[in-house]
């Protein structure tokens, strides 16, 4: 089976239309020759930014599922990521909610959301697609990929930036599931990311040589911040994993 490239997708929810409209605004009048996407369903409405591939050939799609709170071009980790693109990469970019309900009930949101905004964007996907998601939006996708018995998502790899979820009782459940997926999976992990992501790192690393799963590989950057030279290391990371692993 050919491995295929699938940049996380998990985090793409349901928030105040004000907030969501004034962000894309923004974005509209700072970036005007940036494409603008908004999609629609009978019952979902998104926007999403959309950065062609730079070179002639195109590799594929990279769907990037930011942390709530984080748009494409947050002066951090995702307006690096946009340099890909020269590398042929189309870019996807998705937004993550600005609020949700707490605990238990707000990952049962973010996992349904996360489901029909999948279908959603599915017409802008050029295989490989390879999902680079952030924070618990990444914690929720790898949750959804665990339980995805009708392979729904079918996603060729995955970068998970700092992966946590906030309950302790799915937290642990996602520790067994990251190191597990069936598919490609770098866990890119920094000081500057969420304690819970950073705790159960070891854990994840044990298990995947003790199962021996071919497609897990786990880097920690310590001390990093969001500098544009350890940007440019994070950046090479996932260039690096993506051409090793055959995308």
């Amino acid at each position: 089976m050919k491995l295929a490239a699938c940049l996380t997708l998990a985090g793409i929810l349901s928030y105040p239309v004000t907030n969501q409209a004034a962000v894309w605004q923004d974005l509209q009048r700072q970036y005007p020759q940036q494409s603008l996407q908004q999609l629609q369903s009978a019952t979902l409405s998104i926007q999403v930014l959309q950065l062609p591939a730079q070179t002639a050939v195109v590799r594929g799609t990279l769907l990037l599922l930011p942390a709530a709170g984080r748009h494409p071009y947050s002066p951090d980790l995702f307006h690096t990521l946009q340099q890909l693109s020269a590398e042929g990469w189309q870019l996807v970019f998705m937004p993550a909610p600005d609020t949700t309900p707490p605990d238990v009930a707000r990952q049962a949101l973010l996992n349904t959301e996360l489901r029909a905004r999948w279908q959603l964007v599915q017409p802008l996907l050029q295989r490989p697609v390879v999902v680079i998601a952030q924070g618990e939006v990444a914690g929720t996708l790898n949750l959804a990929l665990a339980e995805d018995k009708d392979t729904q998502f079918q996603l060729d790899a995955l970068v998970s930036l700092g992966a946590y979820l906030s309950d302790p009782k799915l937290d642990n459940q996602l520790q067994q599931h990251i190191a597990q997926q069936n598919l490609p999976v770098l866990d890119l992990l920094t000081q500057a990311d969420h304690p819970g992501a950073i705790r159960g790192a070891e854990q994840r690393q044990q298990l995947a040589r003790t199962l021996q799963t071919p497609f897990y590989r786990q880097r920690a950057l310590n001390d990093f911040s969001y500098h544009s030279s350890q940007q440019q290391w994070l950046l090479r990371e996932i260039s690096g994993w993506l051409k090793t692993s055959g995308f």
